[in-house]
C-alpha cells in the first residue's frame, strides 16, 4: 500500500480491471477460444454494502465514482468488523505486543482520502490493447522522468494528473506513520520481549 500511495502512478499501473473494460478481456477470450474468464471481485473480509456496490458496478459494466470503492483496497470502513476481544484476549495481547505500536499499525488501515475518478480513466487501457509493449520500457514516475529517453515510459504517471485527487498533507502524514511502523517492526519494537 505504501508503495502505491508514495507514488500514485503505482495505483494506475496496478492489476485492476474496470467494469467498463471487461469487453477487452472478453474479446481476448474469444480470440483465443478460451472462455474461462474469471475475475475475483470480492473477498470475505468486506461488508455487505461493499459487496453489493461491486457486484452492481460489474453487472452494469459501469461505475461513476471512486474506483477504489469497488477494488480490494483495504479501507477499514469496508471491512467486516469482528467481535470485540474479550478481557482475557486483551490481556494476552498486552503481554505479547507493544500496544502503542499496534495502535500505529491500526492507523495504516485508516488510509488517506484518495479519489480515482473512474470516468476519467476512459481510454486508459486502449493503448495496451493496441499492442503497446510497456514490458520493454522502464516505468518512471512524474518526479524523475526524462521524456527524451525512449527507454522510459511515463504513461501511467500521466494519468495520475487526470484521474487522481488527494490531499498531499494527509498522504504525507500517512506515509510517515507507515515508515515509523516499519522501523519499529525492523527493530522488533512491536513485540514485548518474553523471557
Amino acid at each position: 500500500m505504501s508503495t502505491k500511495i508514495e507514488d500514485m502512478s503505482n495505483l494506475i499501473s496496478s492489476d485492476w480491471i474496470r467494469p467498463e473494460d471487461l469487453c477487452y478481456y472478453e474479446k481476448l477470450c474469444e480470440e483465443t477460444d478460451n472462455f474461462n474468464l474469471s475475475i475475483k471481485l470480492v473477498e470475505r473480509t468486506k461488508s455487505t454494502k461493499f459487496l453489493t456496490r461491486v457486484v452492481e458496478a460489474y453487472a452494469r459494466r459501469q461505475y461513476k465514482g471512486n474506483l477504489l470503492d469497488i477494488l480490494l483496497w483495504p479501507k477499514s470502513d469496508d471491512m467486516v468488523v469482528k467481535t470485540e476481544p474479550t478481557a482475557e484476549e486483551m490481556k494476552t495481547m498486552a503481554e505479547l505486543y507493544n500496544i502503542s505500536q499496534m495502535f500505529n499499525y491500526s492507523k495504516i488501515f485508516d488510509l488517506p482520502n484518495i479519489y480515482i475518478d473512474n470516468t476519467k480513466l476512459d481510454g486508459f487501457l486502449k493503448k495496451f490493447v493496441d499492442d503497446y509493449a510497456c514490458n520493454h520500457k522502464i516505468c518512471v514516475s512524474k518526479q524523475n522522468i526524462d521524456v527524451t529517453d525512449s527507454n522510459y515510459c511515463s504513461y501511467c504517471s500521466s494519468w495520475v494528473q487526470r484521474a487522481i485527487i488527494y490531499n498531499g498533507e494527509q498522504v504525507e502524514k500517512w506515509i510517515d506513520n507507515c515508515r515509523e511502523f516499519e522501523k519499529a517492526l525492523d527493530r522488533s519494537e512491536v513485540f514485548r520481549s518474553v523471557l
